[in-house]
């Protein structure tokens, strides 16, 4: 039985995030009613208040998954402050070691284990015995049933796994290697039906696009802000906590299409963080050795800092970042000299600013890339957790206002994409129309040998006739425009009577027209094995090979063309819709 998104009765949409991950969901019978999951365990104590999301973050004891979430920070906390009170007790605390806590390790943005090699700022190093795939499906797989139990306090107890269609969101920037990843992760989450899981969903994995999510979610509820008409480009930037992606799109009735191959970067809201704590450790030199002790008071200096960089304006204000009573107490034990007003530190406006721009400039160079490829394009949205900042929505303005004079912000611009990603669950083949390849695709064949042409090296003899292996033959080009749904074929022949099988592999490159798979920068896909055994034509027997560009995936299928044979087809997850 084909399964198809359109036969669920529910769709959970998943927000993997790199700092905050979110879950919402909806009943196909009133879609347009989505629950997104704001009552995360342990939030109102680490953040005081309810939020859309909670923290990506994993604590395990030897290898062994005790809590995720709000909770394992809460208990990662605890621990630490704990132990340093029990070694304080018996004298053998050293301040300038970390906290031996027998095998307890608190995991965060993991997610970027899973970004393109060289694009993460951060190194994080896994414990001994997990890898990224066990951390990611552990994490994915405590998030899941919190999104069925949300579903079931909605919509009743009676639902199962079976009635579920899940939609994972990734960053657009990520390739293909990183969404296989994230579809073996699921699966060993238990998210989807396999072998061994018969009780998970039988509906295939929707790998969401952060941005086209947001696209999706903007057209259903901003209309009146927006107005966009039928095809009128507009720009969607998606600043999350780790990665930032752009992409150009148009509106085509109740779907869109993309206009331009979408950018990014790693440039979200943690690496402002980051600068934060770097301007701590310069200013307090004390900073790292409270940072290692007051686990709970760090969460507290966190928490106050990430609203201030929410309401920061600009360089002309400065703000008061509330610290813990511990940190005021090591100061004043390292003999700081600072009067701190109220139990806070003041950060000037120039020192703020400072701290941002460094990201927010990346950000502007990825808006001015995308707005010279797209000079037409006159309304941006502004998505994601770090949209929230008011500087970095202030420093797109007042650099883009002239030339983009519609610039949105939703009132929530972090639950854009999860209600996003469920708006696509229910009719994914319709909510987008068309993309733009992000590779050339080609398949590797040999032709016939011309001296004037081809490269000696290459040239070899079948019988009497001479060809030239590695030879790319192209499917489609980087950048081309590929509606949804479309198919390319080409007819390759065997190149021997004899031949049993032919097999056929998938190349990906960035350039337009490579001509060996060999050549510098060509990847090798994917490969299937046409059976040609029940061919009585020989070097005649015609092979139909094609590539199907579905939502979320390309197909490779080879079928005979003038003779019977069972059909061969492999999937590409995913690779349609990286860059």
């Amino acid at each position: 039985m084909d399964i198809t998104a359109e036969e669920s009765k529910y769709v959970i949409g998943l927000d993997f995030g790199t700092t905050f991950s979110g879950i919402a969901v909806a009943a196909r019978s009133s879609k347009d009613k989505i629950f997104i999951k704001e009552d995360w365990e342990a939030q109102t104590e680490l953040v005081g208040g309810s939020y859309c999301k909670t923290i990506t973050a994993s604590l395990y004891h030897n290898g062994k998954l005790e809590g995720w979430g709000w909770p394992a920070l809460l208990k990662y906390n605890k621990a630490v402050e704990g132990a340093i009170i029990n070694q304080a007790k018996s004298g053998t605390h050293d301040p300038n070691k970390d906290v031996d806590l027998g095998g307890m390790e608190l995991l965060e943005r993991f997610k970027l284990l899973l970004a393109p090699e060289g694009t993460a700022k951060t190194a994080l190093v896994l414990p001994k015995g997990l890898t990224k795939e066990k951390v990611v499906a552990d994490y994915l797989a405590c998030v899941a049933e919190a999104g069925l139990t949300l579903l079931r306090k909605n919509f009743g107890d009676f639902i199962q796994p079976e009635h579920v269609q899940w939609c994972l969101t990734v960053p657009a920037i990520w390739t293909n290697a990183a969404k296989v990843v994230m579809q073996k992760c699921a699966e060993q989450a238990g998210l989807l039906k396999t072998k061994t899981n018969p009780k998970g969903s039988p509906f295939p994995l929707i790998i969401v696009l952060e941005p086209e999510a947001a696209s999706l979610y903007c057209q259903r509820n901003l209309e009146k802000e927006l107005s966009l008409q039928d095809n009128e480009p507009y720009m969607v930037v998606d600043a999350g906590g780790g990665t930032v992606d752009l992409v150009v799109h148009e509106k085509r009735g109740e779907g869109l299409g993309e206009l331009e191959m979408g950018s990014g970067g790693t440039c979200g809201g943690s690496y402002v963080d980051d600068n934060f704590f770097k301007f701590m450790a310069a200013k307090y030199p004390f900073f790292g050795k409270w940072a290692g002790i007051h686990k709970t008071g760090l969460d507290e200096l966190k928490r106050d800092w990430h609203t201030q960089k929410k309401l920061f304006k600009g360089s002309d204000e400065s703000i008061l970042v509330r610290v813990p009573h511990s940190f005021l107490d090591m100061a004043r034990d390292e003999g700081v000299k600072e009067a701190f007003s109220k139990g806070s530190i003041t950060v000037s406006g120039a020192e703020v600013a400072a701290i941002f721009e460094p990201v927010v400039e990346d950000i502007l160079q990825l808006v001015r890339d995308q707005l010279a490829k797209q000079p037409g394009c006159k309304t941006l949205l502004l998505v994601g957790g770090f949209a929230e900042s008011d500087y970095l929505h202030d420093r797109i303005k007042a650099e883009f206002k002239a030339k983009i004079p519609v610039i949105v912000r939703p009132a929530q611009p972090g639950s854009a994409i999860i209600q996003g990603a469920v708006i696509f669950g229910f009719d994914p083949r319709r909510a987008i129309l068309n993309r733009r390849s992000r590779k050339t695709y080609g398949i590797e064949i040999a032709e016939e040998f011309v001296e004037s042409r081809h490269d000696a090296s290459k040239k070899f003899y079948e019988g009497s006739r001479a060809y030239c292996r590695n030879r790319f033959l192209k499917f489609v080009t980087v950048n081309q425009d590929i509606s949804v749904d479309e198919v390319v074929e080409h007819i390759v022949l065997p190149l021997s009577s004899t031949q049993s099988a032919v097999s056929i592999t998938l190349y990906s490159t960035d350039q337009t027209d490579p001509e060996y798979v060999t050549d510098a920068g060509l990847h090798k896909e994917s490969s299937i094995v046409m059976d040609l055994s029940q061919s009585s034509l020989g070097k005649k027997s015609q092979i139909v090979v094609s590539l199907s560009f579905g939502s979320t995936s390309i197909e490779v299928k080879a079928k005979g063309g003038n003779f019977a044979a069972e059909d061969v087809k492999c999937e590409v997850t995913g690779h349609f819709e990286m860059h």
